[in-house]
Parts: C-alpha cells; sequence; structure tokens
C-alpha cells in the first residue's frame, strides 16, 4: 500500500509539472517609438539625422521554469533629415531593418514586471541618400541592443511593453574604418 501511495504521488507531481512544462505561450506585440541617433557624428551634423521613428513586431515566449524569455524583434527604422551644403539644403534619408534574437530577464514577477534584456541583431543598412542620389550602397551588418523595460498586464490577455534600449547596428563586420551606429531606441508595443 505503501508502494501505491509513492507511485501515485510521483505520478501525479510528474503530471502537474508535465502540464506546467508544456504551457509555454508565444506573445506577440506591434507597436514603434523614437530612434534617437547617437553616433557617428557625421550621421547627426553632416547628414542631420536625430530623433527619426520606427515600427516593429516583437514576440515572446514564455516558459515556465525558465528564468530567461526568449524574444524575437522585427524593427523598420526610418532615418530622415536635412544635410546642409555650400549649395543648399538637401533631404537625407536611410532606411535600417533590424531582426534579432536575445532573451529578457524579469526582475519582478507580477503585473508590474520591469526587466532587463540582451539581442543580437542582424541589420540591413539600407542606401544612404541626399537629394535622391545615393551617396553609399546598403550593407548588412551584425550588432547588439542592450537595455531595460516593463511589462504591464492590463487586461488577461493584453499587455503593454515600454522599453528603452542602446542599439549599436554595424557592432561586427566593420570594415575600412566604419564608424559604429548608434542608436537610442524608445519602443512601446501592445501585447496580445
Amino acid at each position: 500500500m505503501k508502494k501505491m501511495t509513492v507511485l501515485i504521488f510521483i505520478a501525479a507531481i510528474s503530471l502537474f509539472v508535465s502540464q506546467n512544462v508544456s504551457a509555454q505561450t508565444i506573445n506577440l506585440g506591434i507597436g514603434g517609438g523614437l530612434s534617437i541617433v547617437q553616433s557617428p557624428t557625421d550621421y547627426k551634423d553632416a547628414m542631420g539625422f536625430s530623433t527619426e521613428y520606427h515600427v516593429g513586431i516583437k514576440g515572446k515566449l514564455n516558459l515556465p521554469l525558465f528564468p530567461i524569455t526568449p524574444i524575437g524583434i522585427i524593427e523598420y527604422h526610418f532615418l530622415r533629415g536635412t544635410a546642409s551644403t555650400p549649395e543648399g539644403s538637401l533631404d537625407t534619408k536611410q532606411n535600417i531593418l533590424t531582426l534579432g534574437v536575445g532573451g529578457e530577464l524579469p526582475l519582478v514577477p507580477g503585473p508590474i514586471s520591469p526587466y532587463v534584456g540582451l539581442d543580437i541583431e542582424y541589420n540591413n543598412l539600407g542606401d544612404l541618400e541626399a537629394g535622391g542620389t545615393k551617396i553609399s550602397s546598403g550593407v548588412s551588418r551584425t550588432g547588439l541592443g542592450i537595455g531595460a523595460g516593463i511589462m504591464v498586464k492590463i487586461l488577461p490577455v493584453v499587455n503593454v511593453d515600454v522599453n528603452l534600449k542602446y542599439q549599436m547596428l554595424n557592432l561586427f563586420g566593420k570594415e575600412g574604418g566604419e564608424d559604429t551606429i548608434g542608436i537610442v531606441n524608445l519602443n512601446a508595443a501592445l501585447f496580445f
């Protein structure tokens, strides 16, 4: 009888743990925000890029009993500015596509949950144009994003994620004295 009780107890615990472990969920959020260009100075001064905007999608894989939340991001940055030349002003632009994977570590669980995060990013830096003329061709680089945010649970199926991240868009794979492009990314997303 004792052995049977122990076996039933172990089976019940195993069933409970396996149900919780397989209860992972995927949350998707859409949003956007500001892309504040920090470096290089050529981007800020010569090209006139400063505070621009971006749109994006973010996915989170919530795994029970695992402290880090795996994430995936897709962002599209629209850099627009005005360059001053001796002949006058020229409109400048560059679009940047970011695909990233990373992790977020929640600091405090609950309905308002702050977290820190780290992303590895593939960035496609589009053609750099001034006055409708291509100045440089687009390139692809690997970058890194580090930041912090807060997830606020509003309804059982709706959450708001606000985060601030510093992105180094071309940290790896630079060629010929390329300067690192740094952007402060202020983002808000609505998760379902």
